[in-house]
């Protein structure tokens, strides 16, 4: 080989060579800048993991929590609702103070917050309060009137309505009353109550004026009386013991507004006594009614039973009245005197009947019903002092008399096919049938199926589940996805 031939080559050589070097440096770098970059992402993916797991986690929280709560407007046990605009103080007032003696807890709402409840919203609290805001004109009640046909329609407790200014006048005897009509709205347990005062929004208003605030119990009309001070309790209640016509009298202006016509449910409390000669009370004095109340007992000398029955349609029903005065002593029969028996509501509305009372006071009234409904029936009789007394209302419901059902009779055939059996022996040949069979009827009276009952209240829901189970679902995913955030990745 030539010299020059010898030096090309090694050159090549040296040159191939120092390329190899140069690219393998090359690579090397690439792959260390590669490493570091995944190093970094690594350590990125590792901080911000828990971040987004933690996001997951707080989103599905955020979601689950308003679905699986209370709304802000459902109640605790033992709490009653108050419109705040219709009391003065707020839950200092008076009036709520009266429901924490009866052992209620106070919840104030806003009339924006009044405005947007529901009936089941209503229906969890003990009672629904509108106070008196010290002898307001009408407003205060606005989003009360607004949505009267709600509230109203969960209501099934104790109700008193009162036509007075109580709160302005809470140092003459207005205090005694907001506590005695405080123990009476939550009397009932189980059920919703309401209190209700008129203040002074119907003072001096003409007759027969509509009350659209208590429309959802049916038609009331008031009427303005001035400043009247002479009261007269004419209906009692367990809850009510201890309020007497001096407490609510004298007052420099006892009574604001009275009633001219209310539904037969309600039953007056108390009356301004002397003013107005339309309203006979059951103790046979005259006024004008000015307190209302559902749940209260009459006073009088007459008792009327049974409270309530249900009877078939073309069956008899009777009524028992018992007439008693205090004289010589209490319970003592009224012998000889005229009781009569009045229908005053219902589908046999103005039928009437009359009877004597026994040696025992006792007097009875019978009658059959031919149209399904439920009657109202009252009873009355002229005391010694020539008062007209009434007894307590009684009601009576016709129903139409279940048909008579009588299950088709059930009858189970069976046949069971002919069958042969032949078997052969090397000798004997036996052969044997088995006759066709009928099994014979079986007849089977099953009895009439027992009406449905009505379904219990409760306060849950299906929707109320499927929150409960979103709001544990979401739960679930939230913390597993905080556990995986915290274990360590592969490498």
């Amino acid at each position: 080989m030539q010299p020059r031939a010898i030096v090309k080559k090694s050159a090549r050589k040296v040159t191939n060579a120092l390329r190899t070097r140069a690219f393998s440096a090359n690579i090397g770098e690439r792959g260390r800048q590669t490493t570091s970059l995944r190093s970094r992402q690594g350590d990125l993916d590792m901080r911000t993991r828990p971040i987004f797991a933690l996001l997951v986690g707080s989103v599905s929280l955020l979601v689950a929590l308003p679905l699986s709560g209370s709304t802000p407007t459902s109640a605790a046990s033992g709490e009653v609702l108050i419109l705040d605009s219709t009391v003065s103080g707020g839950a200092a007032s008076t009036l709520a103070q009266k429901f924490v003696l009866a052992g209620k807890t106070p919840v104030l709402v806003s009339p924006a917050t009044w405005s947007t409840m529901t009936a089941a919203d209503f229906d969890s609290y003990d009672a629904i309060v509108l106070g008196d805001p010290t002898c307001g004109t009408l407003g205060p009640e606005a989003a009360a009137t607004a949505n009267a046909a709600v509230w109203s329609s969960v209501v099934d407790g104790n109700v008193v309505v009162i036509g007075t200014d109580e709160t302005y006048h809470q140092s003459s005897g207005g205090a005694d009353l907001m506590e005695k009509a405080a123990a009476f709205t939550v009397a009932a347990a189980g059920k919703t109550g309401a209190y209700i005062s008129l203040s002074c929004y119907y003072h001096g208003t003409a007759a027969a004026t509509p009350v659209p605030l208590l429309g959802g119990f049916g038609t009331f009309t008031a009427t303005g009386v001035g400043c009247f001070n002479n009261a007269h309790i004419v209906a009692t209640h367990p809850a009510l013991t201890g309020l007497t016509d001096s407490t609510l009298s004298n007052w420099s202006c006892s009574v604001h507004e009275g009633f001219d016509s209310w539904p037969l449910s309600f039953e007056v409390l108390a009356i301004a006594q002397g003013i107005g000669t339309v309203f006979t009370a059951p103790d046979g004095s005259v006024g004008t009614p000015y307190i209302l109340a559902r749940g209260v007992a009459v006073i009088s000398d007459i008792l009327l039973t049974p409270a309530t029955a249900t009877n078939d349609l073309g069956t008899s029903h009777t009524v028992t009245a018992t007439v008693t005065t205090n004289t010589p002593a209490p319970g003592t029969p009224v012998v000889g005197t005229t009781v009569t028996f009045t229908i005053v509501g219902g589908p046999h509305t103005g039928t009437t009947g009359t009877a004597v009372t026994s040696a025992a006071g006792v007097a009875t009234f019978s009658y059959s019903g031919t149209a399904v409904g439920t009657d109202i029936i009252e009873a009355t009789f002229v005391d010694a002092r020539e008062r007209t007394q009434r007894s307590n209302r009684v009601e009576k419901t016709w129903v139409t008399p279940a048909p008579t059902t009588t299950a088709p009779a059930t009858t189970t055939t069976t046949t069971t096919p002919a069958t042969t059996t032949t078997t052969t022996t090397p000798e004997t040949t036996t052969t044997t049938t088995t006759p066709e069979t009928t099994t014979t009827p079986i007849v089977v009276q099953l009895p009439p199926a027992p009406p449905s009952g009505e379904l219990p209240k409760t306060g849950s829901s299906g929707m109320t589940q499927a929150f409960a189970l979103w709001s544990l679902l979401a739960l679930v995913v939230g913390a597993t996805c905080v556990v995986l955030a915290r274990r360590p990745r592969k490498v």
